[in-house]
């Protein structure tokens, strides 16, 4: 897979690893800023500690108590 597309992937990385208990489609958000508000609002905050274990996990780690308008985009 394509860093750079796993890099501009917004979604909230406890919705994820639930999937197979929940099954609840995973939604993709169009912005850091949108992840945020969701995860705030949801408190499903993943422990940044775990991510760094290694893994897929950490590359989809994002900035949400201080998230950007701009980082994370693909770029045009």
């Amino acid at each position: 897979m394509n860093l750079q597309v796993v890099l501009s992937t917004h979604v909230n990385i406890v919705d994820l690893i639930d999937k197979p208990r929940t099954r609840k489609p995973i939604h993709k958000f169009a912005s850091e800023v949108e992840l945020s508000e969701y995860t705030i609002q949801s408190r499903k905050f993943f422990p940044r500690e775990s991510a760094y274990a290694g893994g897929l996990l950490r590359f989809l780690l994002r900035h949400i108590l201080k998230p950007s308008y701009t980082r994370g985009r693909p770029r045009a």
